[in-house]
């Protein structure tokens, strides 16, 4: 089984630091002052993720609230940032494009908030991305596959490698690091899983490999029928998208 992950990086800690002590020293957000429901002398990180529903996705914003909360409370045992407390804001998206426009428009609003964490997505990105270059909110993306959506993105960033790099070296592993020459996918049949199953195919026999193709399966529920497809063509291992 060959597993293709993104999420979040060891660096978190130095990315909100970073950030966060950037736009105060160079108040490139809103100002000084602190904003609606910010007390003085706190930096305040917005998460804006989905947190309910039934989504297979209703779990993620609270996965990335805990790392994000234990990253800060390290960062403020050791005295906070630039002698800021730093406090994290969660806020539920819904996995709604209207509900993460209005969420947006409350943080856009908050001067005191130095740094946007998500949304998750590539729908959800587009309707808060205006807000976010009209007022220069440094902002980290923990999942977005889309390469084409972060051109032109000046005050976003990923915390996973680009799209179109991991699979040159998840193939460079498979050549190098295992006798394996026959490889499947499994996956969503969305944008990211359709994305995957292209650069696999047009990538594989450059390393040596031959690619059996994709067995799509739903979001939820057994993958038993897909991997017994795979295995049927004689594959010899893997793929699995990482949801």
């Amino acid at each position: 089984m060959i597993r293709h992950r993104g999420g979040f990086g060891a660096g978190l800690r130095a990315a909100v630091a970073g950030l966060c002590a950037a736009a105060i020293a160079g108040g490139c957000v809103g100002g000084g002052g602190p904003g609606p429901g910010g007390s003085r002398g706190t930096v305040r990180v917005a998460l804006i993720d989905v947190f309910s529903g039934t989504s297979p996705y209703a779990s993620q914003g609270a996965y990335l609230q805990n790392s994000l909360q234990i990253e800060i409370d390290a960062m403020n045992a050791d005295g906070g940032l630039l002698g800021s407390r730093v406090e994290l804001v969660s806020i539920d998206d819904q996995l709604s494009l209207a509900t993460t426009a209005d969420q947006m428009r409350r943080v856009a609003a908050d001067r005191s908030i130095r740094l946007l964490v998500g949304p998750s997505f590539a729908g959800m990105y587009l309707a808060a991305k205006p807000l976010v270059d009209q007022v220069r909110l440094p902002n980290c993306l923990t999942n977005m596959a889309a390469d084409d959506l972060m051109q032109g993105a000046r005050y976003s960033f990923r915390a996973q490698a680009q799209d179109h790099a991991s699979v040159p070296a998840l193939l460079g592993y498979v050549q190098h690091g295992t006798q394996l020459k026959k490889i499947g996918l499994i996956a969503e049949e969305d944008g990211v899983g359709q994305s995957f199953d292209q650069q696999l195919s047009g990538q594989a026999a450059r390393f040596g490999l031959q690619y059996l193709g994709a067995a799509f399966a739903p979001a939820t529920g057994d993958q038993k029928a897909q991997v017994q497809q795979i295995i049927k063509q004689g594959a010899e291992g893997v793929v699995l998208s990482n949801n």
